[in-house]
């Protein structure tokens, strides 16, 4: 086996076997030293190294497992990107970041061992470890990027009380993903915003239009918060700030930004959104949210029959926003629109309404 050697950095390797021991003395592996080498399975690294640098393992299909010596300060951008065989590794304790790709599409990989001194995991860092079930997070890491852990198969996650910032799409998209939090608040944006609040111990519900948040031990839901993008950004630009607020979250802050949003789209989506999901709701914030669905009865409800949703149009009763005057156009025009049923919904309100308890016929709407 040859190495190419200068001034403690290793540049090349050359003939490599299944297992290659790198001599003391090496302080730094050079970029893509060990790239696109096939049949490597294990590598010993020297306690001399300090430094592995961007692509260092990239692609190093065979490399099975690795022990970082703790002397390893910095390991660069996609180090160990693309090492599908690569199913267990040690990282050195001191170690404070890792960065950008560092372990995405290490399909194999299931055992990770993060350092307590991490501060900050990259964006992209495990990105498609697609055999990765758990990982334990430690105290003291204060950054987690975006996409860090997409498509992984982690089903649970323990966020430390340190974090303070997390990428949109950082953990798999999946509602089922439990995210235990801890008391203190953090910075965690979503797709559009971010998730946390003081006292929240689990998220139950995470998707890109919503975050629903309970407490895992009284199954109280504590916030109800609608995630619609707007035009404007401004609505979405308060809530960042409000969420960021390094204090207990305030759903009134939230309510208050409904003012701001220009697009008919996500006013209506968040009015509805909030009506429904009435956590927190105050009465002066639930009388702005229903004057805004009244006052666009009739959009909303053709909406509503486009799509044949009878649940919808009940709920829109529930709140009074399904004027009784206008029952016998909405029937017309589910006819037209052949909401087969929402229109027996409608003809049924219409028999209440009128008190007449002559059994309907939809023959010739169609």
């Amino acid at each position: 086996m040859d190495f190419l050697i200068e001034d403690g950095t290793l540049k090349r390797i050359r003939e490599p076997g299944e297992k290659v021991i790198i001599p003391e003395g090496v302080e730094r592996i050079s970029q893509s030293v060990f790239s696109y080498r096939s049949g490597i399975r294990r590598v010993m690294l020297p306690s001399t190294l300090k430094r592995i640098d961007d692509w260092g393992f990239s692609n190093c299909r065979d490399l099975e497992e690795l022990e970082i010596p703790n002397g390893v300060t910095c390991i660069g951008h996609a180090a160990f990107m693309g090492c599908n065989s690569l199913r267990r590794i040690i990282l050195p304790a001191g170690l404070t970041e890792l960065a950008n790709d560092c372990f995405s599409y290490c399909r194999s990989l299931a055992e990770v061992a993060l350092p307590s001194s991490l501060k900050t995991i990259g964006r992209l860092c495990f990105f498609h470890a697609e055999n990765l079930c758990e990982i334990h997070l430690p105290e003291g890491l204060e950054e987690i990027g975006y996409q860090a852990f997409r498509c992984t198969s982690l089903r649970e996650v323990t966020v430390p009380s340190s974090l303070r910032t997390m990428g949109r799409g950082a953990f798999s998209d999946d509602p089922g993903i439990r995210i235990n939090l801890s008391d203190s608040i953090g910075c965690v944006p979503n797709d559009m915003c971010i998730i946390f609040a003081t006292g929240v111990e689990t998220v139950e519900r995470f998707t890109a239009h919503s975050v629903s948040v309970t407490d895992h031990v009284s199954g109280e839901t504590l916030l109800c918060v609608p995630m619609f993008p707007d035009e404007s950004d401004a609505w979405m630009k308060v809530l960042n700030r409000v969420w960021g607020d390094l204090s207990r979250f305030d759903m009134a802050k939230v309510d208050s930004a409904f003012g701001l949003i220009r697009s008919y789209e996500t006013k209506r989506d968040v009015a509805l959104f909030r009506l429904r999901n009435d956590v927190a709701l105050a009465p002066g914030a639930r009388e702005t949210y229903l004057k805004y669905v009244k006052d666009n009865e009739e959009r909303i409800v053709s909406e509503i029959l486009r799509r044949d949703d009878p649940s919808m149009l009940d709920f829109m009763a529930s709140v009074g926003a399904l004027s009784d005057s206008a029952l016998d156009g909405y029937i017309r025009q589910a006819g037209e629109l052949k909401a087969t049923v929402c229109c027996a919904y409608l003809m049924e309100r219409s028999r209440s309404a009128s008190g007449n308890d002559d059994s309907l016929s939809l023959e010739g709407l169609w």
